[in-house]
């Protein structure tokens, strides 16, 4: 049996342990930020623990991704810039994920696993802990803790981490909830595509992280895009003849096979009443064409598929440019689009005020949507 000063001193680490957890829990609900939080725990973490690289991921709403926020100890390391993306597939942060378990190799040198752990030996590293962030039985991130030494950390040393990171998880939700509420803010409520507010503040920024962070789509190193311009043409008649439920479900359907063309490639805005824009950041040449085209036979096939409805008809007009002359382009892009209303009833032609044309393209284009003879 253990004596008396043995469980003595296992009782006093425990009461310092439950002292330490009540003040590092007490900023968690209180922050308004990630930062301060980080800022927070930093200080609660370097009283109770010695690590070299402590970081929270945040999840992204998909998954695909997470924010990560650092902070290091030692000055030959730098943090990973605040707000970088991180893909997960693959990496030690999706086995936590999926598993909703904390995950620690003792020496990555001696066992790597994952796609990360290479880079995490070449910085030095050899410890390393990751722990989930769960509220509600969601993962709302992860949390890291890194050493440079070997078996850093014990198994009593993990348990205090999970309950920590338990504590954690609660402001961590207040703050995922303000990420929503954020991305919420960048939709239309009616189709659930993005609004002009949010292409504005990408085009204010291009290169800020904000349309991975949103939409998935890697932040452009190009500044070049394509915009499509999209009207739904009569649509005034459309809600007059069959009433607004209809014309609402409608622009719906436009939006989901805008959503699905593009899927990958580039994201849809509500432009206005019944106009959509199609932006394609650093399109792939030809990519356009075929958005353009995929469009038009998709609006086909949803008229078959309701054929007691007046059917739909798009007209459409494609610019290309950069984000730092978006409104220009836009301008462009409309133009181009009431060049093809003018001809909508000649033949669905390839419409585009494009700064160096094509002309195979649209000829090819051009001969393909020509009606039969």
């Amino acid at each position: 049996m253990p004596d008396g000063d043995d469980v003595y001193a296992t009782l006093l680490r425990k009461v310092r342990d439950y002292e330490w957890l009540d003040r590092c829990s007490e900023p968690f609900t209180t922050a308004t930020d990630v930062v301060e939080m980080m800022n927070h725990i930093r200080a609660g973490m370097m009283e109770r623990f010695e690590f070299d690289r402590f970081g929270i991921l945040v999840a992204t709403v998909n998954n695909h991704y997470c924010i990560i926020h650092e902070v290091v100890t030692r000055q030959d390391m730098e943090p990973v810039p605040a707000g970088s993306l991180m893909l997960v597939e693959n990496t030690g942060v999706q086995r936590v994920f999926n598993t909703r378990c904390f995950h620690y190799n003792p020496d990555v040198a001696h066992q790597p696993e994952f796609v990360e752990d290479a880079e995490f030996i070449r910085m030095g590293l050899r410890s390393i802990v990751r722990l989930p962030l769960l509220s509600a039985g969601q993962v709302l991130g992860v949390m890291t803790v890194k050493s440079v030494q070997p078996h850093r950390y014990n198994s009593q040393d993990v348990q205090l981490m999970e309950r920590i990171a338990g504590k954690f998880s609660a402001g961590i939700r207040s703050l995922k909830l303000i990420y929503d509420l954020r991305e919420a803010s960048f939709k239309d409520s009616l189709t659930h595509v993005m609004n002009r507010r949010f292409l504005t503040e990408v085009a204010d920024q291009p290169d800020s992280g904000l349309l991975e962070e949103v939409t998935g789509l890697p932040t452009p190193k190009d500044p070049t895009l394509t915009v499509l311009f999209v009207d739904i043409n009569d649509f005034k008649q459309l809600n007059d003849q069959n009433g607004h439920s209809v014309g609402d479900k409608r622009l719906q359907d436009v939006a989901q096979l805008l959503l699905h063309i593009t899927r990958d490639r580039g994201f849809v805005v509500r432009y206005g009443g019944d106009e959509f824009l199609v932006v394609l950041p650093a399109p792939i040449i030809g990519v356009e064409e075929q958005v353009y085209r995929q469009i038009l036979d998709g609006v086909a096939v949803l008229n078959n598929k309701l054929p007691d409805i007046r059917p739909i008809h798009l007209s459409l007009g494609l610019a290309h440019g950069d984000w730092y002359h978006l409104d220009a382009l836009i301008h462009q892009a409309d133009m181009a689009m009431y060049a093809h209303k003018s001809n909508q009833n000649q033949s669905n032609q390839y419409q585009s005020n494009q700064n160096q044309p094509n002309p195979e393209a649209q000829s090819r284009l051009a001969r393909d949507t020509s009606p039969e003879t």
